[in-house]
């Protein structure tokens, strides 16, 4: 059987061979074909590119000639013109001498003509040299397209010669191929009748071996029903023992899990309540920071108005008493000095005690706030900071102008008014600013605790759904599971 089998698959690969010839060389004629007219169409682009070249050299050529002629043209007119100029000014000076100048144009005439007549004896020259160049060009492309004709006949019977030895010998081998093919087909004829006897003949023997196997076939069946229906019992039992214990421990990973979930879910709202009490106490300290700023800038503003005041009413006193007596004045200068320099030393002491209040409130509240957010105190105190050097830079301008004040009494009244409308403007000015900054440093604030707040916020909520995915997940194992196990 083996025999016939390889001798059958042998016979089929002849006959796929005998396509794939066939297929061979109807791709290689087609290919020739393709060859032919690439090549005709390629002597015809030489063609039509050798009488383009042709027609652009011609053009070339005369435009260079046309070129040459007006360039020429055009140096004859501008000398003639800056000769007409120059004989024109000497004309106009007095300076010329007509027939001398007649003779040097008649020389200039003849110099002119022997030197065209030279140029145009070269330009002969070169149109010679270069239509002798021509031409042996000319005669090499001529000789080259012999020489690829005779190459191209050489090669196109070359080609005709192998595509008929091809041919014939592919005809050849077709014919003996087809040849093989008959004698294997009525061989593999012969052989089948043959294989058909054979098998009617065992046709009696397989009936007897089919009726032994039927009987076999129903004692196994039988065989097979009994441990089949013994072993489904007893998986039925071992099924269920399995099924109460999934239940049970389900039930107890539930129960486990219920009371995981509640004690997170206590945790986080009371952690979330804690949180909520923190932002609440934050955010009335801030307002009590914010009115307290408040009330601060309002006192500082005032008592600089009455102080203002207070040196206007001085500086006008002073005035009619410098206007009575000089050494009345002196004392009273004097005694002015002390008084502002207590009031000042004690307005400055004031002013410290309140940021050292301010500062010790912002240390309580650091340290209250310093396990949820270290960086945003950090922040408040760097800003409280620089609020207090602010301050104090301001107590030292503040104390600059007042000696600077002291240093213009013996302004005019007029000049005493507008120097001091100009220190309340300034001092309006950095109050205003102040204001400014401590109101971007508050809403700073505010938006970082309020980005904090709300990012522990999502961290809670993704925490919470994460672990409601975690029990329905479970709950839906354990549904198929139980779902598997009936």
């Amino acid at each position: 059987m083996a025999d016939e089998y390889n001798e059958l698959e042998q016979l089929v690969n002849d006959v796929t061979s005998i396509d794939t010839a066939r297929m061979t060389l109807r791709w290689a004629l087609e290919r020739l074909n393709g060859i032919e007219k690439e090549r005709a169409e390629l002597k015809k682009n030489l063609g039509l590119s050798e009488g383009d070249r042709k027609q652009l050299e011609s053009r070339v050529r005369e435009l260079e000639e046309s070129f040459r002629s007006r360039s020429k043209t055009l140096d004859e007119k501008e000398g003639f013109y800056s000769k007409l100029e120059a004989t024109m000014s000497l004309l106009g000076e007095g300076k010329l001498d007509l027939q001398q100048l007649l003779r040097k144009e008649n020389r200039l005439d003849q110099l002119r003509s022997a030197l065209e007549d030279e140029y145009q004896t070269k330009f002969e020259e070169l149109d010679r040299k270069q239509k002798g160049v021509i031409e042996r060009w000319n005669q090499r492309l001529l000789d080259v397209e012999t020489q690829y004709a005779a190459r191209l006949s050489e090669a196109q019977s070359k080609y005709d010669s192998l595509r008929s030895e091809v041919e014939t010998e592919h005809q050849s081998r077709l014919t003996s191929l087809e040849k093989s093919y008959k004698s294997k087909e009525a061989e593999l004829k012969s052989r089948i009748d043959m294989l058909e006897k054979s098998v009617r003949g065992s046709e009696g023997g397989i009936e007897s071996r089919r009726k032994e196997l039927e009987s076999e076939f129903l004692a196994k069946k039988t065989e097979l029903e009994g441990n089949f229906r013994r072993l489904r019992s007893e998986l039925e039992a071992s099924l269920d023992a399995r099924m109460r214990s999934v239940d049970a421990e389900h039930a107890q990973q539930l129960r486990s899990l219920e009371s995981t979930w509640a004690v997170e879910r206590s945790r986080l709202t009371e952690e979330q309540r804690v949180r909520e009490d923190q932002f609440r106490n934050a955010q009335e300290k801030i307002r009590e920071l914010e009115n307290s700023l408040a009330s601060v800038q309002e006192r500082t503003s005032e008592e600089v108005m009455r102080q203002l005041a207070r040196k206007e009413e001085f500086f006008r006193a002073r005035v009619a008493e410098m206007e009575s007596s000089a050494a009345a004045f002196a004392a009273r200068e004097a005694e002015l000095a002390a008084s502002y320099e207590a009031a000042l030393a004690k307005k400055t002491a004031e002013l410290e005690e309140r940021h050292a209040a301010e500062r010790a409130g912002m240390g309580a509240r650091e340290k209250e706030l310093k396990a949820r957010a270290a960086g945003e105190l950090a922040a408040q105190s760097e800003a409280f900071s620089a609020e207090l050097s602010e301050v104090r830079s301001a107590l030292e301008a503040e104390r600059f102008k007042s000696s600077e004040l002291e240093k213009k009494l013996s302004l005019s009244g007029e000049e005493r008014s507008a120097e001091a409308m100009r220190l309340i403007r300034e001092k309006e000015d950095f109050f205003s600013r102040s204001l400014a900054e401590m109101e971007e440093l508050r809403a700073k604030d505010r938006s970082a605790y309020e980005a904090r707040e709300a990012e522990l916020r999502s961290s809670s909520q993704e925490k919470i759904k994460a672990l409601e995915a975690r029990i329905t997940e479970l709950q839906a194992g354990a549904r198929g599971e139980r779902d598997a196990a009936l």
